[in-house]
């Protein structure tokens, strides 16, 4: 040994001795001009770092040959770039002796060496394994699996989790009932997707996570849980389970990660667990308000369902005692009365019955209503005449509210060209057309009958029926014309937005 590495190694011995306190993995390299680094001095947590023992490291000659094939090109021209002064900090990864890629941050400083063409480069290498691997999983959760390729989230979440911890089976669940019981959301086991279960949690380990902040058996588990029938098939050995939270504080569900290996760093996957129990106890407890909101919505379905279905059968009712009215009436002008109103009561049910038999409680189809309406107002109304009814309808649809004043207006219409449109005529033709018109839509009611009286006049009209007409058209905000007397021709017009086309 030279006098100067005599001097050198007497020198450093203090900081030898200070660096096995450290728990980075402290060196010094020196670079004479374009040649590559050279170790000449290493100290502190080489082989917690590495795992390699500080002899192992200095026979490698450069410690920087660890640095994972994919960094070493940039960190390889980052080195090069330094000079004396230089200082700074980064991030790459290492092959660590046991296989593993570890992710390291290196904090390190430059001084010029004994010549000019001499480089010293000092660092200290700390293992950030967990910081990348835990920010890598905040960015995982933040963005809730975009892309996950049709899976739900809980599904992304289970493949995500048995590939982050190297695990082969996890599963994320659900509790019901007394929590005695677990529906799994998502089972993934050995790179497949499982078909979801309810299972017993009684003599499961699952059993003892619920209510737990976390649990974690990292060895023998399968002989803790000798009944647990997954663990003993698949030779299980290490369990780590999360309770998952509703709102209220109360437990809602679990995630469960199972390996057959034993668990070699039980913080890291306790830490990465807890992170993701806290974006999965939101996700499930999103997911059960939404499944209690359908529930409630089929319940609300079901009952106006049952409103509609009973308004229809009373306003039957209605009608069947108009009808026997009828026939202990032996007054023209009474039983034409009677026959009016049980008109404009059928017009209503007809609109209850479409919406009972409707999946959308919100409207009805003015189409198929107007088809069937007034195909039975003709068949009523034909009085032994042959009444032709054509009819050239453009899709409309109307709101409950839009649609009872509507059916009313076309009942008038309709029956005012049966009753009084063929007097000593023994056939004849009813026209209803539906269009569309920029300013909204237009019906238009008109008969080949003998027309309408001399000097008729809308808004002196006496009779019942037409002055309903007027009164409905305005509650619709639209108008309503008569725009022939001979044939009869009257327009109804609604504005699109009343109208609900």
């Amino acid at each position: 040994m030279s006098q100067t590495q005599a001097a050198l190694a007497a020198g450093e011995l203090p900081y030898r001795r200070l660096a096995s306190l450290a728990s980075d993995f402290i060196h010094s390299c020196v670079r004479l001009g374009l040649e590559p680094y050279r170790v000449i001095w290493l100290g502190g947590a080489v082989e917690s770092v590495t795992g390699y023992t500080v002899g192992e490291m200095s026979a490698q000659g450069c410690w920087m040959d660890l640095v994972h094939p994919s960094d070493q090109p940039r960190i390889g021209m980052h080195l090069l770039a330094l000079k004396a002064g230089d200082s700074g900090e980064i991030e790459f990864r290492l092959n660590h002796k046991d296989g593993s890629v570890r992710w390291v941050r290196e904090v390190y400083s430059c001084e010029q060496g004994a010549s000019p063409h001499e480089l010293r480069l000092h660092g200290a290498v700390r293992d950030v394994t967990e910081r990348r691997t835990l920010d890598e999983v905040l960015t995982v959760l933040a963005t809730g699996g975009v892309g996950r390729s049709g899976h739900t989230f809980f599904q992304f979440l289970a493949k995500y989790l048995a590939e982050i911890l190297d695990m082969e089976f996890v599963c994320i669940d659900r509790l019901e009932g007394d929590g005695l019981t677990a529906r799994t959301l998502a089972v993934y086991h050995d790179g497949h997707f499982e078909d979801n279960i309810s299972y017993a949690l009684k003599d499961t380990p699952c059993g003892d996570v619920v209510g737990k902040a976390i649990c974690c058996f990292p060895r023998d588990v399968s002989a803790l849980f000798p009944k647990d029938a997954v663990l003993q098939e698949m030779g299980a050995e290490s369990y780590l389970g999360v309770t998952l939270w509703d709102g209220a504080g109360l437990p809602s569900g679990l995630i469960a990660v199972i390996g057959r290996r034993p668990l070699e760093d039980s913080r890291m996957a306790e830490n990465i667990l807890r992170m993701v129990g806290v974006r999965a106890s939101g996700e499930l407890e999103r997911l059960l308000a939404e499944e209690a909101m359908a529930a409630s919505l089929r319940e609300k379905e079901v009952l106006l369902r049952e409103v509609h279905h009973r308004v229809k059968n009373n306003l039957q009712i209605v009608s069947s005692l108009l009808s026997l009215q009828e026939e202990k009436v032996d007054n023209p002008v009474a039983l034409a009365i009677l026959a009016e109103s049980r008109g404009r009561v059928t017009s209503m049910a007809l609109i209850h019955e479409q919406l009972y038999r409707s999946r959308d409680f919100c409207d009805i189809d003015a189409q198929d209503y107007l088809r069937q309406f007034l195909s039975r107002l003709v068949s009523a109304y034909s009085a032994g005449r042959e009444v032709a009814l054509c009819l050239s309808l453009c899709p409309m649809h109307l709101s409950l509210d839009q649609a009872v004043p509507f059916g009313l207006i076309m009942n008038e219409l309709v029956t005012n060209a049966l009753r009084h449109g063929f007097k000593d005529r023994s056939r004849g033709e009813v026209r209803v057309e539906m269009v569309r018109e920029d300013s909204g839509v237009s019906i238009i009611v008109e008969d080949d009958g003998v027309g309408l009286p001399e000097g008729f006049d809308l808004d002196r009209v006496a009779t019942l029926g037409l002055q309903i007409v007027a009164m409905l058209a305005k509650q619709l905000r639209g108008g309503f014309t008569v725009e022939s007397a001979h044939p009869a021709r009257f327009r109804l017009r609604l504005p699109l937005a009343a109208s609900g086309a």
